[in-house]
């Protein structure tokens, strides 16, 4: 095949109710210089035979795994056999907007071909795009240095490589590729690309609409998740190691470092005593990489549970630790208070409300803003959105509003929203471990 504009990197698994509108909304597109990638990862619910009807009607190709190997391993495969000038990953429940591919290839041409393009994206969750991220960015193009200078002074996480668009030859002539990892897989491997890159511009305009499920890995529990952020850890401790001489680079990996510590901790506080003990047999040889987490300005009990020798133990402690950390909240409230509120939906309000209910004390509700968890429940909690107009005063009389995060400028955010709605500012408390 010759040289496309774009390659499309879809990964496929039990996708039947989404990836049909997927691949629809690359082939509406006023744009044909692309290359479709479809990696089946043994679906069985049909997905498998929607993706043979498309390889029939149109001319994309179509990688058919023999086992189930996830999603890295596929978008791995995807890259090895991508022939385009740019490489686009789309998840198989998310499809493109309309005449976005012409828009970029525009914008491309016209900033002389740039390394990586960072998009907008819509989604299903609130904030509803990406903008309250991008307003930080100018449309020029940006240098690396410029570039992780606005990450570091607004403290922003990109996680996801679907809101890229990246050269394929920054990716195949630097050998990047992503983990074979259960979640987080593209943690370190959009970082990596930002490292590398010489260029990049910021799209305004949104390229795709990004769908949350919570049927997606990103809410898997257990040793795969929480082996998953060790592994990342790793990976960026050695980051570290390597592009420490660049101030701006070394201090973003800092900030992440310590934010996957602090998600970390919630997977561990959540396994039971033989996942633990099956996890620790795994990370043994990640654990000792990580010694240069000393050089990192955080808590000094973090660093002694990495110098333990058994890695057993540096994952007990660690969970005590965490433990201790929630609890010592708590010692720090001087007033009387019958009810507990929490806002985050995540795996961190697992972890604190099983802690809690450990030292038999209990949430009332968990507030968050994400609209598929409306109406769920998490352990039994009731998952609740913030009340269009202000909380009762049966509310917050006599509760407490706990805010679970590790960036304080989102705290910070989040209590600025409970105060207009009427919750009294000394009784939102910041989590963090």
């Amino acid at each position: 095949m010759n040289e496309s504009f774009f390659s499309i990197i879809i990964p496929v698994y039990n996708a039947a109710k989404f990836i049909d509108k997927c691949i629809k909304s690359i082939f509406n597109q006023e744009f044909d210089d692309v290359q479709v990638i479809l990696i089946n990862d043994c679906s069985t619910d049909g997905s498998r035979e929607i993706c043979n009807k498309y390889k029939k009607k149109y001319n994309l190709n179509l990688i058919e795994h023999k086992h189930r190997l996830g999603v890295a391993i596929s978008r791995n495969d995807g890259i090895k056999i991508a022939k385009g000038k740019y490489i686009i990953f789309l998840d198989s429940d998310d499809f493109l907007i309309n005449n976005c591919l012409i828009k970029l290839k525009k914008i491309i041409l016209k900033k002389k071909f740039p390394n990586i393009i960072l998009n907008n994206c819509e989604r299903n969750r609130v904030p509803a795009n990406y903008d309250h991220l991008l307003k930080y960015f100018d449309n020029k193009i940006n240098k690396r240095e410029k570039f992780f200078n606005i990450l570091n002074n607004n403290k922003i996480v990109l996680n996801e490589c679907w809101n890229l668009v990246i050269s394929r030859k920054l990716i195949t002539k630097n050998k990047v590729f992503f983990q074979k990892i259960k979640i987080i897989e593209d943690q370190v491997f959009i970082i990596k690309i930002f490292i590398l890159m010489k260029s990049i511009v910021i799209n305004q305009n949104p390229i795709l609409f990004h769908r949350s499920r919570l049927g997606s890995l990103k809410h898997t529990l257990g040793v795969e998740a929480a082996h998953s952020f060790i592994v990342a850890l790793t990976e960026f401790c050695i980051l570290l190691n390597k592009y420490s001489y660049i101030h701006s680079v070394k201090k973003y990996l800092k900030f992440r470092i310590l934010r996957n510590i602090f998600y970390l901790g919630s997977y561990i506080v959540l396994l039971n005593k033989n996942e633990t003990t099956k996890l620790s047999r795994r990370v043994t040889e990640a654990i000792k990489k990580i010694g240069n987490i000393k050089n990192i300005n955080y808590s000094k009990s973090v660093y002694s549970n990495l110098k333990n020798k058994k890695t057993l133990d540096v994952i007990l402690n660690h969970q005590k630790f965490v433990k201790n950390q929630v609890m010592r909240l708590f010692k720090k409230i001087n007033f009387k208070f019958d009810g507990i509120f929490i806002f985050c939906a995540d795996m961190v309000a697992k972890s604190v409300i099983k802690i809690l209910r450990e030292n038999k004390i209990f949430v009332n509700a968990i507030y968050d803003d994400d609209l598929n968890l409306r109406g769920k429940k998490m352990l039994n909690t009731r998952v609740k959105m913030l009340p269009k107009n202000n909380f009762k005063i049966s509310d917050f009389k006599k509760k407490i509003f706990i805010i679970c995060n590790f960036d304080k400028r989102i705290f910070l955010n989040i209590r600025e929203k409970l105060i207009k709605k009427g919750f009294p500012k000394k009784k939102i408390l910041h989590l963090y471990f």
